[in-house]
């Protein structure tokens, strides 16, 4: 079967997988009116969904004389013959799992996650760009993200298509603005998914104090004990829109303690993953050899960000001592919160944000970013508008 076509009615699941209190699921098409019928069942006496659209239906869905679960259904008509009913339903894996399977049983197509770049959404799009950002504001963390996605959704067909134009007198600058959206993927995809950034630091130097301040509540242990975090503690936070993730770790010297030891190996290995490390250091204490090999043996440049604590007392060493290669230096002090603002605009500025991410045109998906690839060479006109055809999905 042509999944694309006209008559196909799809059935997708529009909230994210997983254990959850509820779960939506949306049957769009031709069929979707009878489809949704033919498993519905309710107390109250009614001649047809259709007969008032605009109205919640409560009930249950049967199959076999077995309630699969009591579920709202909400109709409505969006072209003829077009229909799109939401399934309101408990969020279990296995009550979702099973309605899927009775509607693909009665003729509805399943569309899943994984397959959202080869297929279109449940709901009707007028092109590929409006199916993604619709999938895309499913996961979406924060309401910036929605915003910015909406934006994408309106603005970037258009931006595309102007492109195209260009191409006809001028390729080499269609091919650079190309590029130019592909470049924005990687701030957008964290405003999406949301970010990583992990605390590094030698003992004592306030890494459980920062977080704390970081995520606005006690969230990890502190103490004036060296060592006190010995694995990791894990925080979801969100700065100024964008979602992250945080990941306390324990404190990086040396010591003979093998507990200790592994504690920080662990530390460090999460930084290597992290789109961004905050290395935490005590400035009102002199910073030992070890830690600063440590820095510079698992430094990535452009990816770490200087964090010198405690700026409430004296000065013990000069910033000019930190090794290259730190997208920034802030001084803070987690005791007073001098300096977190700074933190916060720093933060996000090392995770490439600059300025109201979201109101210039950027590319957003994987599918987007896999057809432009990086650096085409000889790109021609008829490359050029093929490709923005491509990303349409008018090709």
């Amino acid at each position: 079967m042509d999944r694309t076509e006209e008559h196909v009615t799809w059935a997708r699941l529009l909230t994210p997988p997983g254990v959850g209190a509820i779960a939506v699921i949306r049957v769009a098409g031709p069929e979707a009116l009878r489809i949704a019928e033919s498993l519905f069942e309710s107390d109250r006496s009614r001649d047809g969904l259709a007969e008032d659209p605009q109205r919640l239906w409560y009930g249950r869905l049967v199959e076999g004389g077995e309630i699969l679960d009591h579920v709202i259904l909400a109709p409505r008509r969006t072209a003829d013959p077009f229909w799109e009913v939401d399934i309101s339903l408990h969020g279990g894996v296995w009550v979702v799992t099973r309605v899927l399977l009775a509607l693909e049983r009665r003729g509805a197509c399943v569309a899943s996650t994984a397959s959202a770049p080869q297929t279109p959404l449940a709901w009707r799009a007028g092109h590929w760009i409006e199916s993604e950002a619709d999938e895309a504001m499913i996961r979406a963390r924060t309401r910036r993200a929605v915003e910015a996605l909406a934006w994408q959704r309106r603005h970037l067909p258009t931006v595309l298509r102007s492109i195209r134009d260009l191409a006809r007198t001028d390729p080499a600058g269609a091919s650079a603005a190309l590029q130019n959206l592909r470049d924005g993927y990687h701030a957008i995809r964290l405003l999406v998914e949301g970010a990583r950034v992990v605390v590094v630091g030698p003992p004592n130097a306030g890494k459980s104090a920062l977080t704390n301040r970081l995520v606005g509540q006690e969230a990890a242990l502190t103490g004036s004990e060296a060592g006190t975090t010995l694995d990791w503690t894990t925080h979801e936070v969100s700065i100024d829109g964008i979602p992250l993730t945080v990941v306390d770790t324990a404190g990086v010297h040396e010591s003979g303690d093998a507990l200790a030891g592994e504690a920080m190996d662990r530390g460090l290995r999460a930084a290597a993953d992290a789109d961004l490390v905050l290395a935490v250091l005590d400035g009102s204490r002199p910073v030992s050899a070890g830690v600063w090999r440590a820095c510079r043996d698992t430094l990535r440049p452009g990816r770490w960000l200087a964090v010198v604590n405690k700026a409430d007392l004296p000065a013990a060493w000069s910033p000019d001592v930190i090794p290259s290669g730190f997208v920034d230096v802030i001084s803070v002090s987690a005791w007073t919160g001098e300096g977190l603002e700074g933190l916060r605009t720093a933060i996000l500025r090392g995770l490439g944000f600059r300025g109201m991410l979201g109101v210039e045109p950027a590319l957003f998906s994987l599918r987007q970013v896999h057809l432009v690839g990086a650096n085409p060479v000889q790109i021609t006109t008829d490359r050029v508008r093929a490709l923005v055809s491509e990303l349409l999905g008018e090709a």
